[in-house]
Parts: structure tokens; sequence; C-alpha cells
């Protein structure tokens, strides 16, 4: 720290109180919670993943999405795929039925 010239007692602290700042927004930026957003299956039997009117609310799910795949669906899953969670079948009685074929295709959860 250096005193201002010509002002006693003053000390010069802009430069380390906006460094400061900035490193603080931009960790707190990165460390951000995901927002998960609840995704349903909704297609018909033998329903493709990745068509956006299948799910609700409407879109094909991304990396941030919780995914549920009500009991008796059947989707397939053509190509590279993502979600942050993925729940088949409401219960051994009624589960879903996932196929991820063709080329390139994949589900990564």
């Amino acid at each position: 720290m250096r005193q201002l010239r010509g002002v006693p007692g003053c000390v010069r602290r802009t430069r380390v109180v906006v460094v400061g700042l900035t490193a603080m927004t931009l960790s707190g930026a990165a460390a951000a919670p995901s927002s998960a957003v609840p995704k349903s299956f909704i297609g018909p039997g033998n329903g493709a993943w990745s068509t956006a009117a299948n799910w609700s609310p409407v879109g094909v799910p991304s990396a941030d999405d919780d995914v549920t795949l009500p009991g008796g669906s059947q989707v397939i899953v053509p190509v590279a795929s993502v979600a942050n969670s993925l729940k088949l079948g409401s219960s051994a009685i009624s589960p879903a039925n996932l196929s991820i074929a063709g080329p390139g295709a994949s589900l990564t959860v």
C-alpha cells in the first residue's frame, strides 16, 4: 500500500479492492448450483428421445434435466443424448423400456 500524494493518512487500495471483487464475482458464477428441470416422457410407444414433443415440458432433455420414463414407456435413444438423472418406470410391475440403438447413439447421465 502506498500513501496518496498530497493527502496525509490516505492509503491507495482501489486496485486491490477492484481485483478482489472481480475474483469473487467470477468464482461465484462458476460455483452456482445447476437448476435441474424435471422432464417426463409422454410420447408414443417406441417414441424417440430426440423428439421435443415427446417430453413434458416440451423439449429434448439436456444435461441439467432430471428425466423420468414412466411405467410402460418405450423409448428409443437414436443419437448421442444426455440427462442429469434418469428414473426408469414406477415399479417392478410397471417398468419402462429404454433402447439405445443406431450409429453414434449413447446416453450420458
